[in-house]
């Protein structure tokens, strides 16, 4: 089971790609995905990256929170469809 802020559970990452792998099945528009960390992370393992669902959700993903502009440029170049 999953929980907010500084409370979470050990298949955290299981479960999250789980989701997303579900959520590509269905064609979405985007995948938004927040980086609790600004909130409060469990420590129950190491956090996730966004890196670890693009092999899984091949559409938009979202990252949101606590990125400057230089840091979400490093996390995956800017690919705009025309």
């Amino acid at each position: 089971m999953i929980f907010i802020n500084d409370t979470g559970g050990h298949d955290f990452r299981e479960t999250y790609l789980y989701v997303a792998n579900e959520l590509e099945i269905l064609n979405l528009g985007h995948l938004h995905i927040m980086d609790n960390l600004a909130f409060g992370f469990h420590e129950q393992g190491e956090p996730m990256a966004l890196s670890e669902f693009r092999p899984i959700y091949k559409g938009i993903i979202i990252g949101n929170c606590g990125y400057t502009k230089e840091a979400a440029e490093k996390i995956q170049p800017k690919e705009v469809p025309i």
